[in-house]
């Protein structure tokens, strides 16, 4: 069954840079992988709620167990201290996609 990874992120004031070293680093990982890209981008708009983030992200993959391994590897553990200080907040899960 596949699973859908879903990030949203509040950016840190100062990690623009480490934005772009995460991100360009991650997205071809997360590719290689077989992730197929869903949704990427930011709020327009805020209907219920408060503080929305200003990342949402949202990749497919073949399984949940893709994911997982991915997100261990030595490769993803090394970009880790880059996504901490490009986000003072951000959530990662992994969800059931029922549309497969």
């Amino acid at each position: 069954m596949s699973a859908v990874l879903i990030t949203t992120g509040h950016l840190a004031a100062d990690g623009s840079e480490a934005l772009q070293k995460y991100a360009s680093s991650v997205l071809p990982m997360l590719l290689a992988a077989g992730g197929q890209m869903l949704f990427r981008g930011g709020p327009m708009e805020t209907l219920v709620g408060n503080n929305p983030p200003d990342l949402f992200f949202a990749m497919r993959f073949e399984s949940a167990e893709i994911i997982r391994r991915l997100l261990t590897s030595e490769e993803y553990v090394r970009l880790v201290p880059y996504r901490n200080r490009a986000f003072s907040q951000i959530t990662t899960v992994i969800a059931q996609d029922f549309e497969s």
